[in-house]
């Protein structure tokens, strides 16, 4: 479908990414620390349980999959925890307001549980995508693609997936290739780490204190990963808001005032 533009301006794939970066970068810090935050138990619970899995492992006892499964789920879920309060710091920076940790905290916790549930409900219709076949998973992940930054801005709750949908439909293809990229970056930064690690992990508990200090590096590579994206939905939702709509980056982030 070609693309469309009722508010004059065209999404384009390249500003939404380099806003992006820009938008990141100019927040790093304040955007670091609420992912640290928020995402520090996956990790306090990683550290407490690394030398019993260590010393598993060098045992030759390697079933300690449920404990890295629920590390993960968590990990997965408190990201988009984090994306809910980086959604309001990132409008805020964009209609060029301060970004205030505690505001993007307060906020993010207000909306946790629609953003949770909405998060959860397009994970799944995704995957259901990808089971079918390869295409219907990318369709579903493009259609849904600024689904959290709706229920954060808009709080129209399960409604968020339709409204999602209505503000790709016509650039869904440029929503793509947004996300191809930030797959293929996010991969490009996982790989390499992810070698190091099963690395380490089969050379066994004599080097604990590597390892310790891997899972802090991941800690902090996940953090600004997971906060990463959550400029991108965001970016992404003000831009496709911005052409459809007519609005500017006030009325974006009005609903916040």
């Amino acid at each position: 479908m070609a693309d469309i533009s009722a508010g004059g301006v065209e999404f384009r794939a390249g500003r939404v990414i380099a806003q992006s970066f820009s938008t990141f970068f100019r927040n790093i810090i304040p955007f670091g620390l609420i992912a640290l935050v928020v995402m520090s138990p996956t990790y306090i619970y990683t550290f407490l349980t690394l030398p019993g899995d260590l010393a598993a492992i060098e045992s030759g006892d390697t079933d300690i999959g449920f404990g890295s499964a629920a590390a993960s789920l968590g990990e997965l879920f408190l990201g988009y925890l984090v994306t809910a309060a980086l959604v309001y710091g990132t409008l805020q920076d964009m209609k060029n307001n301060k970004v205030s940790i505690g505001e993007c905290f307060s906020q993010g916790l207000a909306r946790m549980f629609p953003a949770l549930g909405i998060a959860i409900v397009a994970l799944i219709l995704t995957a259901l995508g990808f089971v079918l076949l390869i295409i219907p998973g990318l369709i579903v992940m493009t259609m849904l693609w600024v689904a959290i930054p709706v229920v954060v801005t808009e709080r129209r709750g399960f409604g968020s997936l339709g409204r999602s949908m209505e503000l790709t439909k016509g650039y869904r293809w440029r929503v793509f290739f947004v996300a191809v990229m930030m797959i293929a970056i996010l991969f490009g930064l996982a790989l390499p780490l992810g070698g190091v690690t099963a690395g380490l992990i089969v050379a066994g508990a004599e080097i604990e204190g590597l390892m310790t200090g891997l899972v802090a590096v991941q800690w902090v590579i996940s953090a600004l990963m997971t906060s990463f994206m959550a400029v991108v939905y965001a970016v992404s939702y003000h831009d496709l808001r911005v052409a459809k709509e007519g609005v500017d980056s006030d009325q974006v982030a009005a609903v916040f005032d």
